[in-house]
């Protein structure tokens, strides 16, 4: 049965879109509900139970993205029993599975699997994958997440290597407008958790700067929601908090979504 993808079900969206109401249909309010399926191992062929989210309700995001709500974030993906390996999509290229089959049998990925989330294990093979740069900060943003609830020790490794990765992003300049700025901001907020507020404050300085040079373009409209995050990394920079904080004033309404595709 397929499932969704993070994306799909807690997405890391461009800011512009917090801007917007995404109930794409009125329907009656859902609470976070669970439902058990089968899934089949696409390295091994093993077929085994996974529990997986059927329905949420966000309610807001933190400024490092992260959802907030009856929801479950980061989205819990299927593990395979048999070889350890995280099923993060319905479907892998024959190519794929050749190469997770060589990843997942390796010394390392049998250590680091012990020792990591679900998440950073989805970001370790999208790296050995050749994955794009932002795609692996995502996932190691979200494994920081993860580890908030699951392993706080590793939550400062996971936020610099989203932050590492992040960058990477950027400098190789193949991000769109909307991508590059989202690095950028996460990147500053990130930099803000770690306690580095010397660089966070560097960073949204320069943000700022860029979200305000001409207030009435349309990219300036577009990024209206961006420019209330930069302010609000800045201030919890300024006073020197490293806390995580909810994005406050959210225009937009509560996100009634399915995990079911």
């Amino acid at each position: 049965m397929p499932f969704p993808r993070y994306r799909d079900v807690c997405s890391i969206p461009a800011w512009s879109v917090l801007a917007t109401a995404i109930l794409a249909a009125p329907q009656p309010a859902l609470s976070l509900t669970l439902y058990e399926t089968e899934v089949t191992c696409p390295i091994d062929g093993q077929t085994f139970k996974a529990t997986l989210v059927g329905s949420y309700m966000s309610k807001g995001t933190r400024l490092d993205l992260k959802p907030l709500g009856d929801v479950v974030a980061p989205y819990r993906y299927p593990v395979c029993p048999g070889n350890g390996f995280v099923v993060y999509q319905s479907q892998f290229s024959a190519d794929e599975q050749a190469a997770i089959r060589a990843i997942v049998a390796s010394d390392d990925f049998k250590a680091l699997r012990q020792e990591h989330t679900d998440h950073a294990i989805v970001a370790y093979v999208k790296q050995r994958l050749g994955a794009k740069e932002f795609e692996i900060a995502e996932s190691f943003l979200q494994a920081s997440w993860e580890a908030e609830r699951d392993r706080p020790q590793l939550v400062n490794e996971y936020r610099a290597l989203a932050l590492e990765a992040f960058d990477t992003a950027r400098e190789r300049g193949n991000l769109n407008a909307e991508d590059r700025l989202t690095a950028a901001a996460v990147g500053a907020e990130l930099e803000r958790l770690l306690g580095d507020f010397a660089s966070a404050q560097t960073r949204v300085t320069s943000l700022q700067s860029e979200l305000n040079a001409d207030p009435m373009s349309a990219t300036a409209q577009r990024n209206a929601t961006l420019a209330k995050v930069v302010d609000q990394i800045a201030q919890h920079t300024f006073a020197r908090n490293d806390a995580p904080q909810a994005l406050s004033d959210q225009t937009m309404p509560d996100t009634i979504g399915s995990g079911t595709r």
